[in-house]
C-alpha cells in the first residue's frame, strides 16, 4: 500500500489534479486513485504536467519535514531488534503523514496506535521468519515500523536522505486496516478491480491454510512497502523526492515505461488503459478476468497491480521475489464460472518474460 501502499492506482473519473496521486504509492482501501485515465482534458501532456507539479509539491515536503532528514533520526534504531522497531508513531511520523494527507487532499486526522504485547510479538515472530537476506536488508534499511490508526489507508511508506540520497526508511502501518488473512485480504483487494457477476468467483491464494493468517498478510504488505524503500535506497528506480523523474534511464524500468504512469505501448495489454484498483466502481465485469490475465502473461509484469505505475511495478516485483522464490510462498490466481474453472495463472516473476528484471532484483542482495 512507498513513500510509499504503498500505492498509485487510477480510476476513470476525471478528478481534479489535487486528487492524483502520483508519487505516492498508498495501500488506500476507501480511496480514489489515477492510473492511465483516458480521454481526460488536456491528454498525455496535461497528465504529465500533473506529475511533475506534484512531484514538485512532494520534494518540497521532504525538504521541510523532519522525518525525511536522515541525520534526525536516532540511529541505534538500526542495532535494534524487529520488535524493538515496532512502535507507535512520533509527532514527527504524525507530521509526514498530515503532509502527505494534505497533498493528496484526505482530511484525516491520524493518531498513533498502541498495540498489546501479544500482537506486536506476533507481527515481529513472522516479520523474523524472513530469509537472512531480507532480514539483513530489514536491519540495515528499516529504522522504524509505526502503528497507527485512521491513516487513510493500510500502509504508508516514507525515506530520510542525506547527502548522497536515501539512506534507510519507515514503514507506517495502520493496524485497525489489516484484519483480514492473507489470501482474504488480497483477494479482496484483487476484486476491486471486477464487478461481481453471478456464478463467478475470483480468488487469489498466497498462503497455505496452516499459514493464512493475519499477520502473514502484514508481512505481505510490509514486503511491498520495502520495495519501494529499496528501489529508493539502491537507485534501482529514480529517487521518490526528486522534482523530475526519468524512467527510461534505468534499467528496471527503460524497457518498460515510457514514464511513471505510461508503459511502452508494445508491451501494454489489453484494457490496460482503464486499469484501476479500490474505485467505488469498478472497471470490468469478472467475466473478462480471464481474458486480461491471460494477456498480463504476455507482459513483464509480476502482478496486475505492478501494472499500474512503475513504482508500484517494482515493489510487486520486490515482494513476488521474496514471496515466491526465497520463501516458496504459493501465488495462484483462480477465476471460476459455476463452480468450473475458466482461468488458473501465476505470478508473473515466474515466468521466461521476468527476464533482465528479474536478475536486477536478485542482484540487490548482493549489494548489501
Amino acid at each position: 500500500m512507498f513513500c510509499f501502499p504503498l500505492e498509485v492506482v487510477f480510476i476513470v473519473y476525471f478528478l481534479p489534479a489535487k486528487k492524483i496521486i502520483v508519487h505516492l504509492m498508498r495501500t488506500r482501501m476507501l480511496s480514489l486513485f489515477l492510473l492511465f485515465v483516458i480521454c481526460c482534458a488536456g491528454g498525455g501532456s496535461a497528465r504529465t504536467n500533473e506529475a511533475q507539479d506534484y512531484s514538485r509539491k512532494f520534494a518540497a515536503l521532504m525538504r521541510s519535514t523532519k522525518a525525511a532528514d536522515a541525520s534526525a533520526w536516532d540511529r541505534s534504531y538500526l542495532d535494534k531488534s524487529i520488535r524493538d522497531r515496532i512502535r507507535p508513531a512520533t509527532p514527527e511520523i504524525l507530521e509526514y503523514i498530515e503532509g502527505v494527507n494534505r497533498l493528496d487532499g484526505f482530511a484525516v486526522s491520524t493518531s498513533p496506535m498502541e498495540i498489546n504485547a501479544e500482537t506486536k510479538r506476533k507481527i515481529a515472530g513472522e516479520l523474523e521468519k524472513l530469509p537472512p537476506k531480507v532480514l539483513e536488508l530489514i536491519k540495515k534499511r528499516v529504522i522504524g515500523i509505526f502503528t497507527v490508526q485512521n491513516l487513510g489507508g493500510s500502509a504508508l511508506t516514507g525515506c530520510a536522505y542525506g547527502k548522497n540520497g536515501s539512506e534507510f526508511g519507515f514503514i507506517i502501518l495502520d493496524m485497525n486496516m489489516l484484519n483480514k488473512p492473507a489470501n482474504e485480504w488480497i483477494t479482496l483487494k484483487e476484486n476491486t478491480v471486477f464487478a461481481p457477476e453471478t456464478g463467478w468467483k475470483l480468488d487469489i491464494k498466497i498462503e497455505n491454510d496452516e499459514t493464512n493468517t493475519k499477520e502473514s498478510a502484514v508481512v505481505y504488505i510490509f514486503l511491498h512497502e520495502l520495495g519501494h524503500i529499496v528501489h529508493d535506497v539502491y537507485k534501482v528506480l529514480p529517487p521518490l523526492a526528486q522534482e523530475s523523474k526519468d524512467f527510461s534511464d534505468f534499467e528496471f524500468s527503460g524497457d518498460v515505461w515510457l514514464n511513471e504512469l505510461q508503459p511502452r505501448r508494445e508491451i501494454s495489454f489489453v484494457y490496460q488503459e482503464i486499469l484501476a484498483f479500490y474505485g467505488r466502481n469498478p472497471p470490468f465485469s469478472v467475466q473478462i478476468a480471464p481474458e486480461i490475465y491471460r494477456s498480463l502473461e504476455k507482459t513483464p509484469w509480476a502482478t496486475l497491480y505492478g501494472a499500474t505505475n512503475a513504482n508500484d511495478d517494482f515493489a510487486e516485483f520486490f515482494v513476488s521475489y521474496v514471496h515466491g522464490e526465497l520463501q516458496n510462498k504459493p501465488y495462484r490466481i483462480t477465476v471460476k464460472r459455476n463452480e468450473a474453472i475458466a482461468y488458473t495463472g501465476i505470478n508473473g516473476l515466474k515466468r521466461n518474460n521476468a527476464g533482465e528484471r528479474y536478475r536486477i532484483i536478485a542482484g540487490i542482495f548482493d549489494r548489501l
